[in-house]
């Protein structure tokens, strides 16, 4: 009878040749089981976190799932082979001090937190050890805020005369639609609707490493939606009059990761545009607000699970804009 991991005894038939190698084996089996119970008794950090990532994946949208992948690999690296109950808040507390020495923004460093803390709150309720560490241990404060500005009014004025430039599409895309990348180049020309000037957004490209990934649907009512298809960019659309893919690798296929970047990067050399892409996107959700739409109706467009990230953008928006009328006031008075 041999203790397994979860505390419960398991029969096991052992076979030999004779009495001195059957001795040999039930030795080697019993210290096996017993390795495993204390691996069980104090797991690594590693351990834990690899159950908690197969449990909450499943969980969540595409899109959380791949905002959490790259915290959950720099938390597993930096605490990934220390015992999870000889992890203690300073441990913690450095770690999150260490990017900030690095540079990182602010909110790069709460997703880092915030996946340390599911990890815990995960341990303690599956009664795998009986404190968070984390949760006496803040953001440091003087981790950078950074925010992500919309393009110039120049920027766009060159993006939608560059159309000819390689990629030109792109940018223009994003301006018009507010998709994500990934969504963009999962998009065929099938996804459009010139009749009834929609786009549905129903798929998406990840990368695993450089190699494009497909991921059809969305665990998120938010992520699979249908986009407005405004006038410029239906024009363009129908004046292309192309099928497949409209980001196609030079065999047609997804572009990987290496090529997107190329692509992009071709662009804004062509071009002398510095802003990113998703950047573009938060164009449109200027557009979305002159237009006069309200937070509930943007996030439908922009595919925002969360309100609050659609409300601190249009916080954001007014921000700059009465930041504009107060420049505007003072060139006059």
């Amino acid at each position: 009878m041999v203790r397994q991991p979860d505390g419960s005894l398991k029969r096991m038939d052992v076979y030999a040749g004779s009495i001195k190698e059957l001795s040999q084996k039930i030795a080697k089996k019993e210290a096996e089981a017993e390795a495993a119970w204390q691996r069980s008794l104090h797991p690594t950090f590693e351990a834990v976190a690899d159950k908690w990532w197969a449990e909450h994946e499943n969980e969540i949208s595409v899109y959380t799932a791949d905002c959490y992948r790259k915290p959950l690999k720099d938390v597993q690296e930096y605490f990934g082979k220390c015992l999870l109950d000889d992890i203690q808040p300073l441990d913690i507390k450095r770690f999150l001090n260490n990017l900030a020495k690095q540079k990182y923004a602010k909110q790069t460093i709460k997703l880092r937190r915030t996946v340390l803390n599911m990890i815990y709150d995960y341990a303690i309720f599956n009664k795998i050890t009986q404190t968070n560490p984390v949760s006496t241990v803040k953001v440091p404060k003087k981790a950078k805020t950074t925010r992500r500005e919309p393009p110039t009014d120049e920027e766009i004025k060159t993006a939608l005369g560059s159309l000819s430039a390689p990629f030109g599409l792109y940018p223009v895309l994003l301006y018009y639609t507010g998709v994500r990348k990934e969504e963009a180049l999962a998009l065929t020309y099938k996804d459009i609707d010139f009749e009834n000037d929609l786009i549905s957004i129903n798929k998406k490209i990840i990368f695993d490493n450089n190699r494009p990934v497909l991921l059809s649907g969305s665990k998120s009512e938010a992520g699979t939606r249908t986009v407005p298809l405004l006038r410029p960019l239906k024009e363009i659309l129908q004046w292309q009059k192309k099928s497949g893919l409209l980001f196609p690798n030079e065999k047609g296929g997804f572009m990987t990761k290496s090529q997107f970047d190329d692509a992009y990067n071709d662009y804004r050399a062509a071009t002398g545009i510095k802003s990113t892409g998703h950047q573009f996107r938060h164009a449109f959700a200027t557009l979305c607000f002159d237009a006069g739409l309200d937070e509930k109706d943007m996030a439908d467009i922009v595919g925002h699970a969360d309100a609050e990230t659609t409300k601190r953008i249009y916080v954001h928006i007014k921000e700059q804009r009465r930041k504009s009328f107060t420049d505007k006031l003072n060139s006059v008075v």
